[in-house]
């Protein structure tokens, strides 16, 4: 597992690795990625790998339980995400991270360590903060594969956070989506209407809705006037809208509020 940035928690945790560890910081930075790194850099075979990605009651529960068991090579790691763990959960937890057993290694991470005192005084906290552009960019061609002109732009967008910039791209390819069936409404053009709901989903629904709620208001901002092809003028955006928001699953919300779009301009 490749890790980018954070040159110094890299180097420190390759030379010695603490029984208990917490990585710190914004969401898409790197953290589970530098607790997977650890995990291989160490040869901790995958039967003594637990991985938890919420810490609840019956997660804690199961941690301590596998602390308990022998590990088949040197060392046994516990890789949990602990953002949103509730006190209960992490209270159980406590005397284990206190006294770890032998060969058991603790590597957590959270989006902010402001309300885990009771952990951070039992671990060596790293803090990995945003990435630079160019970071973000080299995880985005080099380890996601991203077509690099996307990679680019996401990058640019992504204020040091893969999530951030996978989010903007999101985006983008759902806007392009939408920018496709409305301009085979405007065409009435039922082919391209087709192929451009291919792929509605959930994203590609709500920014079509905030077309919808533009076009109806003229408060343009994550559209142009342009780009409503002429569609905002109709009188029947209410009910476009209405249709939208009815709780339908999107592709057949959309087809439906596209198709009456098109017979009622």
């Amino acid at each position: 597992m490749r890790v980018i940035g954070h040159a110094y928690a890299v180097s420190a945790l390759e030379r010695y690795l603490p029984p208990v560890v917490l990585l710190s910081g914004p969401r898409g930075v790197g953290k589970s990625t530098l607790a997977e790194h650890l995990v291989a850099f160490y040869g901790v075979r995958p039967h003594d790998v637990t991985r938890v990605s919420h810490l609840d009651t019956a997660a804690a529960r199961s941690v301590r339980k596998f602390c308990t068991t022998k590990p088949r090579g040197d060392l046994k790691a516990v890789l949990a995400d602990i953002t949103s763990a509730a006190p209960g959960p992490l209270n159980s937890l406590l005397k284990v991270l206190e006294e770890p057993p032998p060969g058991v290694h603790f590597i957590l991470w959270s989006h902010s360590a402001a309300n885990l005192l009771t952990v951070t005084s039992r671990a060596q906290v790293y803090w990995l903060g945003y990435l630079s552009v160019d970071q973000v960019n080299e995880v985005l061609t080099s380890v996601l594969a991203m077509d690099p002109l996307a990679a680019s732009v996401a990058a640019k967008a992504s204020r040091g956070s893969v999530d951030t910039a996978l989010a903007h791209e999101r985006v983008r390819e759902s806007r392009g989506a939408i920018l496709t069936v409305l301009r085979a409404v405007s065409t009435h053009d039922e082919d391209l209407l087709r192929n451009g709901l291919g792929k509605f989903g959930d994203a590609e629904l709500a920014l079509l809705i905030m077309w919808g709620v533009e076009a109806r208001t003229k408060a343009w901002q994550v559209f142009t006037p342009e780009e409503s092809f002429g569609l905002a003028d109709s009188v029947r955006l209410d009910d476009v809208l209405t249709i939208l928001t009815s709780g339908a699953r999107p592709k057949i919300a959309a087809r439906i509020a596209l198709n009456y779009l098109m017979e009622f301009p």
